[in-house]
């Protein structure tokens, strides 16, 4: 039987899919991917208090999720503003990713649905939904798809192949 670790493997799918170059170079860094975000990230904020690795770790996997301002702020007991900024400061490191998202769910409110890597479509019918929660959950469902099965593609890949 064999054991693998493949760390951070959704951050590495966000950063192959979004093509954002920061984010790649820090992924292919020795050591603790989010520390060596959260160090980057000290050194280059001056909008930002100390942020710790535990705090942009769920902010990261916060993004991948759709996490918005409210739910951020809860989990990491903070005010809404304060996640918001964190927020903004994470897109503003890896500027990529946001336009990633950002064109992902363009295509999915024009198509109704997403496509990943491989071709695989899930059909979001509430994309379009007047209802601004049914909306949000399409466009939390169509972003998590994408990262989600392109991930397990890869690894479903790498199974095979290992037989």
């Amino acid at each position: 039987m064999l054991s693998a670790d493949y760390r951070q493997l959704e951050m590495r799918v966000l950063a192959h899919l979004s093509e954002d170059a920061k984010l790649i170079s820090l992924l292919q860094k020795e050591g603790d991917f989010f520390q060596t975000v959260t160090d980057a990230w000290n050194a280059s904020s001056a909008v930002l208090n100390e942020v710790d690795r535990n705090k942009v770790k769920q902010l990261c996997y916060g993004i991948l999720y759709g996490m918005g301002a409210a739910s951020l702020a809860k989990q990491l007991s903070m005010e809404k503003h304060e996640a918001q900024q964190l927020i903004s400061s994470f897109f503003q490191q890896f500027p990529k990713v946001r336009a990633w998202i950002d064109k992902t769910l363009k295509a999915c409110h024009q198509d109704g649905f997403v496509c990943t890597l491989l071709g695989r479509r899930r059909y979001l019918a509430c994309i379009t939904s007047e209802l601004q929660t049914e909306r949000a959950q399409a466009e939390r469902q169509a972003v998590n798809f994408c990262i989600q099965v392109d991930l397990h593609s890869g690894v479903l890949c790498l199974i095979t192949e290992l037989r």
